[in-house]
């Protein structure tokens, strides 16, 4: 991609950020008007990214091949990074945060507890229990609670994986632990929920009981549920993760050629959360900072780790999507003579699950190129080596010690399951870094300084040597303008003398890493700029991907 698309990217895609003027509730009334609400289901999303999408991409093959592989992001800045927007907000990304506001999460507080809470309806979708109640300040929140033969598995899930999705940079609900005895639920008078059958029925005080059967039961006689609180403005149904809302005036770049859409991969891979879906998404008109816009979250992260919400994750999942054609087709030509990646993973477990608290979760044949969500999305078959490395970058500034205190966040009772999750999101994230960043250039931190007349100096920080995947003595550069040949530098000091005379042109810079033995097969592009010919050279832009 030139610099000069990437400009246009991020001039289209910071637009829900440009001033706009002092919003009202005129202005909130009439986007209300012209942004109507929608609403999906994982059969729709089954029926449209296993059948309908990939039909569809077969029978244009040529123009998707020529238009969309390796076709790098939109919505990036001139320094390849992701701007803050609607759908994203740079937070350990950019900027220090302590491990406390990293346990905290997105804060909010949970519901009061000295009752009554009021049961508005029962949750209209999944298998798990689940209700809308409003408290004695007036208020709202959604209730889930854990699978009867996995207590603590899903709730503890929702509230490790939101801070860590919160602290990567998403826009989620704030969630709470909760304990309660039953008769603090009170049937509100139009209270309507599910039952079994899928009838809509009238939901009074018995048949609450009735539903908490379904839920376990604490040692000392208390529920357990996690409280998500319900978002302020007004809601308008899920963001689709391809397209883009036409109705909505910020919405200029389809979703999946936004960076950070295409990124929930990454992070989906490192917490294990492959519910990543449009029906787990929510969009929420509201007034803030004197604007009004369409702000976009992910939500229900129940399904994340060793949960899968209302049960244990299958031993297939994350190795295969619900209907996985390649691997169907893989198992014929085959004959089955060999054994699937996840069935040797599931015998290497003695085809159990070691903790109920967590569910089927651990790093054995784990693949971060490999991994899978339930349903394939446009978006994560787009994800190029710089979504990736991007993502993964960030995923590496979660130190052990962040980890540790989120995971505790989770209230997991049994310390040895709670140290198992700590240590096998440790080593994931490790695993995850050590991919992604051997598929780019891993400098940060690069500036640009005049040694004398006619030579500069390139200086930076090399992260697979902080994070010690690489020797700083066995790792070596080269670099080249277009037209010209490489010249090679060792690692340390980490820096690159340049001549001032081949500046003008974009320069390109390659990387040898002991790791791998080889040079990286895609070159970081740098562009430096002086406004004035007797002004230094500075850095002006940065290419991570593909031209």
């Amino acid at each position: 991609m030139k610099f000069s698309s990437t400009l246009l990217g991020i001039l289209i895609g910071c637009s829900v950020l440009l001033p706009t003027g002092q919003a009202d509730s005129a202005s909130l009334s009439r986007l209300d008007q012209k942004i109507s609400g929608r609403e999906t289901t994982f059969y729709r999303e089954f029926f449209d990214q296993v059948v309908y999408y990939p039909l569809a991409r077969l029978l244009r093959w040529d123009q998707y091949i020529t238009r969309h592989v390796g076709m790098e992001a939109l919505d990036v800045n001139v320094f390849d990074e992701v701007p803050d927007s609607a759908f994203f907000e740079n937070r350990l990304g950019k900027q220090s945060m302590s491990i406390s506001e990293i346990a905290k999460g997105p804060g909010g507080t949970p519901p009061e507890t000295k009752g009554p809470w009021v049961v508005t309806k029962g949750k209209d979708d999944g298998y798990t229990v689940g209700f809308f109640i409003k408290d004695a300040k007036g208020d709202k929140y959604l209730l889930k609670f854990d699978p009867a033969d996995h207590p603590e598995m899903a709730t503890s899930a929702e509230i490790i994986a939101h801070k860590f999705f919160y602290a990567f940079g998403y826009h989620v609900p704030s969630y709470a632990i909760v304990y309660f005895k039953p008769d603090i639920l009170e049937a509100g008078p139009n209270a309507t929920y599910y039952n079994g059958n899928g009838f809509k029925k009238k939901l009074d005080n018995s048949a609450i009981q009735e539903l908490l059967q379904k839920a376990p039961v604490t040692k000392n006689g208390r529920y357990r549920a996690v409280a998500s609180r319900i978002l302020d403005g007004i809601p308008k149904g899920y963001m689709s993760l391809e397209g883009r809302r036409s109705s909505d005036p910020d919405d200029l770049i389809p979703h999946e050629d936004r960076r950070e859409i295409r990124a929930l991969e990454v992070i989906g891979a490192w917490t294990n959360q492959y519910d990543l879906r449009s029906g787990n998404t929510l969009d929420m008109l509201i007034d803030e900072n004197g604007k009004a816009y369409l702000k976009h979250y992910i939500i229900d992260f129940g399904s994340s780790f060793g949960s899968a919400g209302y049960r244990a994750k299958h031993p297939s999942a994350a190795h295969e999507t619900v209907i996985d054609f390649g691997a169907i087709a893989r198992a014929f030509v085959e004959l089955k003579v060999e054994d699937k990646v996840w069935e040797d993973r599931w015998d290497q477990n003695g085809r159990t699950i070691a903790y109920q608290s967590l569910g089927y979760f651990d790093n054995i044949h784990f693949n971060p190129a490999a991994w899978r969500s339930q349903l394939d999305q446009e978006a994560f078959l787009r994800l190029t080596e710089a979504d990736g490395y991007w993502a993964s970058k960030i995923i590496a500034r979660f130190s052990d010690e962040m980890i540790r205190a989120v995971v505790k966040t989770g209230e997991i009772t049994n310390q040895e399951a709670e140290s198992f999750l700590i240590d096998t999101l440790i080593e994931r994230r490790d695993m995850i870094v050590r991919y992604w960043f051997s598929k780019a250039v891993p400098l940060e931190s690069i500036q640009v300084k005049p040694v004398n007349t006619t030579t500069y100096s390139l200086n930076f920080e090399d992260l697979a040597v902080a994070h010690g995947i690489d020797s700083p003595m066995s790792v070596k550069y080269r670099w080249r303008t277009k037209r010209g040949s490489w010249q090679e530098y060792q690692a340390s000091p980490a820096s690159l003398q340049l001549d001032t005379d081949r500046l003008k042109e974009t320069v390109f810079i390659e990387r040898w890493s002991s790791a791998s033995q080889k040079w990286s097969s895609l070159p970081l592009r740098l562009k430096l700029s002086r406004s004035a010919s007797q002004e230094p050279f500075h850095l002006s832009g940065i290419n991570r991907g593909h031209d």
